[in-house]
């Protein structure tokens, strides 16, 4: 059972909720909340549970070069590989799957 904590995390300026399970991670996300452009260390798979998440590759953002991914969709974060992303307009709920202790490049 996952459980949602009370204190939201503040992402870049950004509020979400999280709840963790076992290495795994839930986040709800606001609509139209985006990332500059950034990488991860490690590999992580993303599922999207509710709403769209946009994803975008490179280090330049750029809204209109997204591949937008709905409910049931699942991304697969490469290693270091440069990527922005965002939400639509409905927000999006994403779970985090990882290995490792999870940063930001």
């Amino acid at each position: 059972m996952r459980e949602i904590l009370n204190c939201p995390i503040n992402l870049r300026g950004k509020s979400v909720q999280e709840a963790k399970q076992d290495g795994d991670s839930v986040w709800r996300r606001g609509p139209n909340e985006w990332s500059q452009p950034h990488s991860h260390p490690n590999e992580r798979f993303i599922t999207v549970l509710a709403g769209t998440f946009l994803i975008g590759m490179g280090e330049k953002f750029d809204k209109i070069n997204t591949v937008a991914v709905g409910r049931g969709g699942v991304i697969h974060d490469i290693p270091n590989q440069m990527h922005y992303d965002g939400t639509g307009p409905e927000g999006a709920t994403l779970e985090f799957i990882a290995m490792g202790p999870a940063a930001r490049n």
